[in-house]
């Protein structure tokens, strides 16, 4: 894996949201390029169960007739409570309108198999070191498009379910 890119990313700096939109125009990351990358955070941990860690993503991407840049756009809604695309990560965008600085590095691979072969590999790497899958693995998808979780609604009800006192 070649490194490409490695920067933070933070809501109202010079690095923002619109670093990602511009990923679309990098030649480099053009039609056909193959992408493993990953997203951390600088200066807050996750408490996974073995240890805590910053890494919250871990993620492939190559297209065949667009732009491979295309799909670091997609990855943070465009508001806070406002995005539909089913491509968004829920969580990282959360960490990102929230204010947390993210790191972005992107590698670059030969291949489609040698991408997937490395992402896999990376992700197994972080469930046997940290004890779970980073913490922003699955937060994708119709489910947790950024529009329809800022206007669920939630009974107090389930809120319980979530909420309860400690085991004695």
């Amino acid at each position: 894996m070649n490194l490409h890119a490695d920067v933070c990313i933070q809501n109202g700096t010079k690095i923002d949201r619109k670093y990602l939109l511009d990923c679309v125009r990098d030649v480099v990351l053009g039609k056909k390029s193959h992408v493993v990358y990953i997203y951390s955070l600088v200066s807050d941990s996750v408490s996974y169960p073995n240890k805590a860690g910053s890494v919250i993503y871990i993620g492939e991407a190559g297209r065949e007739s667009e732009s491979t840049g295309k799909r670091f756009a997609q990855h943070i809604c465009t508001g806070q409570d406002e995005g539909g695309d089913s491509g968004t990560i829920y969580a990282l965008s959360r960490y990102y309108w929230l204010g947390k600085p993210i790191r972005l590095k992107i590698f670059l691979l030969k291949s489609k198999q040698e991408r997937k072969d490395a992402e896999r590999q990376l992700l197994n790497v972080h469930v046997k070191e940290y004890g779970a899958l980073p913490i922003c693995q699955g937060t994708t998808g119709d489910n947790y498009k950024t529009s329809y979780l800022a206007n669920l609604n939630v009974t107090q009800e389930q809120l319980a379910l979530l909420n309860h006192p400690p085991c004695l």
